[in-house]
Order: structure tokens, then sequence, then C-alpha cells
């Protein structure tokens, strides 16, 4: 994705990276991994015979799963179908000693490779069947929504999380966390403090946005407990003020300490 902002070939305009690229790039929530494999899983998904996927335990029926994954669009947004079941795919096969890639890394190539799917491989197939027996096991669909799982609990209240596993899957908007086998539970690392800062000719003031995903305050009673949160699930941002007049034309409250 960032290539295709480099050349251009994103439909976004002009080769550059303005100050709304940053924060789209941030919240496109595109997984890398999908843009690399994801036509031909499907087509394995379509070819597996009998409409069956091959398992550590024997076989799963794929079901709908290759619909699925033929109609998302490759992004981990919270209403996203098929970003849960690409991933419960995915992770099983990057864990393979070898990778699934029909074209694996070369140091030569290093932002070009690794790409493509190795559809031939056994272990590449079962990968895919135990990942669509992981969501059986967890009485999910295959379609479930990406927000029905990512998520965390404030003040009794589910906010789903937008983006997925940074390291390896290659989602920018890094939210890692095991949303098939513990819903709910808040990421143990990711996105946390975000931010995107310029500077507009002749002004030495920076204009910058940013977010604390987790928001600022744990005490449940404060207003800034769960505010930040509920911004990055809607994918919006607010903005920072540095400079001295900035900060006195948005202040809220102002104390001052003096020494005795």
């Amino acid at each position: 994705m960032v290539m295709q902002r480099i050349s251009g070939t994103d439909g976004l305009g002009p080769t550059e990276f303005t100050f709304q690229d940053m924060k789209n790039l941030m919240f496109s929530d595109i997984q890398y991994g999908a843009s690399l494999i994801k036509p031909q899983l499907v087509s394995m998904c379509r070819s597996l015979p009998g409409g069956l996927a091959p398992t550590a335990a024997g076989t799963i029926a794929v079901g709908d799963s290759c619909r699925v994954l033929a109609a998302w669009n490759g992004r981990e947004n919270p209403d996203a179908r098929g970003a849960v079941l690409f991933r419960a795919f995915g992770e099983n096969a990057l864990s393979l000693p070898n990778g699934p890639w029909s074209h694996p890394f070369r140091a030569a190539s290093p932002v070009t490779t690794p790409y493509g799917l190795d559809t031939a491989s056994k272990q590449v197939q079962r990968s895919f069947g135990d990942g669509l027996a992981a969501l059986k096991a967890a009485h999910l669909p295959y379609n479930v929504a990406l927000g029905t799982v990512q998520y965390v609990v404030r003040d009794g209240r589910k906010i789903s999380l937008p983006g997925g596993p940074g390291d390896p899957d290659g989602e920018f908007d890094a939210i890692n966390e095991d949303a098939v086998q513990n819903p709910g539970k808040d990421p143990s690392s990711g996105s946390s403090y975000i931010q995107a800062v310029t500077w507009k000719s002749g002004d030495s003031c920076p204009e910058a946005s940013m977010l604390l995903t987790y928001s600022e305050s744990a005490n449940p009673a404060s207003p800034d407990y769960a505010d930040q949160t509920e911004l990055f699930s809607r994918r919006k941002w607010m903005t920072a003020y540095f400079c001295p007049d900035q900060v006195a034309a948005h202040a809220v409250s102002t104390t001052v300490l003096r020494g005795r």
C-alpha cells in the first residue's frame, strides 16, 4: 500500500503523502497478507475435492467460506465479514516452516517478495481447514463480522476495534488480540498512541491529529475513561495543540502552582 502511494497507483492523487493521506492510511485497515494471496486462496477453496478441506482431525466442509472470502474487501474494519476467517487461515499458514508462499522471500527483492499462495501444498490446505475448524469450535459462522469478536468492554459496553495483527499479518493499524479464542480481551500490543503531523509553509506551529486508543484514564468514573477508544472505534481523530497560542485558545481550565 505504501508502494502504491509512492507510485500514485492507489487512486488517491499525486505521488506524495499529504496530512490526510497519512490519516487515511492509518485507518485504511488493509490486510496486507490478503492483498498478496486472497485471489489464490479463494481459488483453492473452490477447488477442494468434494468441498472438503483437510484438517488435523480429518476434513471439514468449506460451506460458504469461499463466497465469504471472495466478497471480503481485504480490510479489517469492524463490520468486515471475511476478515476473521482469513485471519484464522493466515496465522496457521504463516506459522508453517517455509510459509505458505509460492514465491518465497528473496533478499535481492525485499519489497516485492514473498508473494503468491502455494495452493498445491497439503500444509497450506490444512491450514485453511484448521482455520475453519477453529471458527466452528468457537461457534462462529464463517462470515462473522470482525467487530463481533474484536472489541473491548468499557462500562459494560462493547466497543469494537478496527485493525488486526501487525506482525506477521501485515496490518498497519496493529491490534494484537486473539479475537477467536479470547473475544473482548484488551489487545496485548499494537496501536496505542497514534498521530499524524504536518507543517504548513511559513508556519512554525505544527498541525497534528492524535489519538490514545485505550483512552487516558483507567478510572471508570472519569469522562476520559473510554472517550478516545470510542473515537478509535469510529476511526475519528482528536486535534493536538502544541504551540502556546493554540493551547491558550483551547484551554479548558488553568491551574497555577506556586512554591511556598
